[in-house]
C-alpha cells in the first residue's frame, strides 16, 4: 500500500464503530496515546545520547593514559580502523568506574567519527587544524564533540595509525607538518613513533617529500635506532642510494655517523656495489659525503676502493667529482703514491678522456710537479699523437699555462724536447691543429727559444722552395 493512503478498517469493524460510536472516539484516543508515547521515547533517546555525549566529553580515556576533551572538528576514520589498532581500542574508553566496551561502535551513533579540534595553546591549535586540513568530513555544529587536550587525539592518531603518517608524508603539507610533530613529542613518543615507521623506513626515505621527515627523525634517534635503521634498508641499500630522495637520507645517516660501530655498518652498506655508488647521478653524493664529513684515517675500505679504481671512476662525471674531492682532503702519502701510481699505469686512457683530464690536472695544482711529473713525462713522449687528439691537445695547452706559471723550469725542458725533434715540427707545421699548437708553444717559450725555433722554421721552408 502506498503510503500516503489510507488503509480502511474491515467490514466487521465498521459495522461494530456504526452500532457503538464510542469505539471511534476511543480508537482514535488510543492512537494518539501511542504517538504521544512514541514522541516521549525518541525524546528520551536522544537525551540519553546527549548524556553519553557529554559523558565522553567530560573526561575520555584512550589506552589509560591519553585524556582527550574540548570542542573540535571531525575526521573520518573508517578507513583506518583495523582489529588491534582502532583509533579507539576495546575495552579503553572509560570515565571513572564506567566502561565503553567493545570497539568504537559502542561509543555512539555518529558513524564511526571521532572530533578534533582547537588546542590550548595557539601553537597547536594552528599545528592541528592545519594538519587535519585535508581530512576533515563535516562542519555541523550538532555533530562536535566537546573535549580537551585535543592535541593528545591528534598525537595518539599518528603514533598509533600508521596509515595517516603515510599518507601525510606523501604531501608537502603533510611532511612540513609531520616534521614540526617531531618537536612536540618527549624521547618515549619518539620510540614508539620509530617502532612503528620501522616496516616502511625504507619506502619513506625515496618519498619526495617523506624523505626529509626521515633525515629529521634520524636526528632525533639514539645510536641503537640508527643502528636498526642500517639493518632495516641493507637490502633496499642500493635502491635508496640511487633514489633521487633517498640519497639524502643517507647522507643524514653520514652525519649522525659518530661511533665506530655507525661507521662499521656504514662500510658494510657502501661494500654491497661501491663502484655504482660512484658512478651513479645520485648515489654519488653519499661518497662525496663521507669523504668530507668522516676524517681520512676512518673511512679505510672507501680510500683503498678509490685508488686502486680511480682509472674506472675518474673517467665518470659523477666518480670525477668523487676523486675531486678526495684529493682535496687527501693527507696520507702512502694513498696519495697508490693514486699517483695507478693513475701512470693508466695515463693514456685518463688524458683521452674530459673527466679525468680535470683529475690529471688537479694532480698538477694540488700536489705539485713533483707528483705530477708523469703528467709531462707522458705529453713530451707521445706528443705527435696528444696534439691530434681533441681533448688532449686542450689539456696540453692548459699544462703548458700551469708549467708557464708555476714551474719554468720543467716548461723549458718540454719546449726545447719539441723544438729539437725535427719529426715533430714537421708534424706540427703540417696541419692546422699543428700549427695552433705551434703558435702556443711559442707564446709561452723564452727569447732564446723563440730565436730558436724561428730559425728552423726558415730554414725548413728555404728547403722546400729549393
Amino acid at each position: 500500500m502506498e503510503k500516503n493512503k489510507t488503509e480502511l478498517p474491515s467490514d466487521i469493524i465498521q459495522k461494530e464503530f456504526e452500532k457503538n460510536p464510542l469505539k471511534v472516539i476511543e480508537s482514535i484516543r488510543k492512537l494518539r496515546e501511542e504517538e504521544e508515547e512514541e514522541k516521549k521515547k525518541n525524546l528520551k533517546d536522544e537525551e540519553n545520547n546527549e548524556k553519553k555525549i557529554n559523558s565522553i566529553n567530560n573526561n575520555i580515556i584512550i589506552n589509560n593514559n591519553i585524556i582527550i576533551n574540548n570542542n573540535i572538528n571531525y575526521i573520518n576514520i573508517d578507513k583506518y580502523i583495523n582489529n588491534s589498532t582502532n583509533i579507539i581500542n576495546n575495552n579503553t574508553i572509560c570515565k571513572k568506574d564506567y566502561y565503553i566496551n567493545n570497539t568504537i561502535d559502542k561509543i555512539s551513533n555518529f558513524s564511526k567519527r571521532i572530533y578534533l579540534g582547537e588546542l590550548i595553546n595557539k601553537r597547536s591549535n594552528l599545528f592541528v587544524n592545519k594538519f587535519l586540513n585535508s581530512i576533515l568530513v563535516s562542519k555541523k555544529k550538532k555533530d562536535k564533540i566537546n573535549v580537551n587536550n585535543s592535541f593528545e587525539v591528534f598525537k595518539y592518531l599518528l603514533l598509533n595509525n600508521i596509515d595517516i603518517l603515510l599518507m601525510y608524508l606523501k604531501t608537502q603539507k603533510g611532511s612540513i607538518l609531520s616534521q614540526d610533530f617531531l618537536d612536540e613529542i618527549d624521547k618515549e613518543d619518539l620510540s614508539l613513533l620509530f617502532n612503528n615507521i620501522s616496516p616502511f623506513i625504507s619506502e619513506i626515505m625515496c618519498l619526495e617529500y617523506g624523505n626529509y621527515f626521515i633525515q629529521k627523525l634520524i636526528k632525533k634517534l639514539s645510536i641503537e635506532e640508527r643502528l636498526r635503521i642500517y639493518q632495516i634498508i641493507e637490502p633496499h641499500f642500493i635502491e635508496i642510494a640511487t633514489n633521487k630522495s633517498g640519497t639524502h637520507t643517507i647522507q643524514s645517516l653520514i652525519e649522525c655517523a659518530n661511533s665506530s660501530i655507525e661507521l662499521f655498518a656504514l662500510d658494510k652498506l657502501l661494500s654491497i656495489n661501491m663502484l655504482l655508488l660512484f658512478l651513479d647521478e645520485n648515489a654519488y653524493h653519499i661518497i662525496i659525503k663521507i669523504i668530507l664529513e668522516i676524517s681520512e684515517n676512518k673511512r679505510n675500505n672507501l680510500n683503498i676502493f678509490l685508488v686502486m679504481n680511480v682509472d674506472k671512476i675518474a673517467i665518470n662525471y659523477y666518480g670525477a667529482f668523487c676523486v675531486n674531492k678526495f684529493i682535496y682532503k687527501n693527507n696520507d702519502l702512502q694513498l696519495r703514491y697508490l693514486l699517483i701510481q695507478n693513475m701512470q699505469n693508466n695515463i693514456h686512457q685518463l688524458i683521452m678522456n674530459k673527466n679525468s683530464c680535470t683529475i690529471l690536472f688537479l694532480i698538477l695544482e694540488k700536489f705539485g710537479v713533483n707528483y705530477g711529473l708523469f703528467i709531462i713525462k707522458y705529453i713530451k713522449n707521445n706528443f705527435v699523437l696528444l696534439s691530434n687528439h681533441p681533448i688532449a691537445i686542450f689539456f696540453i695547452i692548459k699544462t703548458l699555462n700551469y708549467l708557464y706559471k708555476n714551474n719554468i723550469f720543467e716548461l723549458g725542458i718540454l719546449i726545447w724536447f719539441i723544438y729539437k725533434s725535427n719529426i715533430l715540427i714537421d708534424y706540427l707545421l703540417s696541419n692546422e691543429n699543428g700549427i695552433k699548437m705551434l703558435n702556443q708553444l711559442i707564446n709561452f717559450s723564452d727569447e732564446e727559444q723563440k730565436n730558436y725555433i724561428f730559425l728552423k722554421i726558415h730554414n725548413i721552408h728555404m728547403i722546400k722552395d729549393d
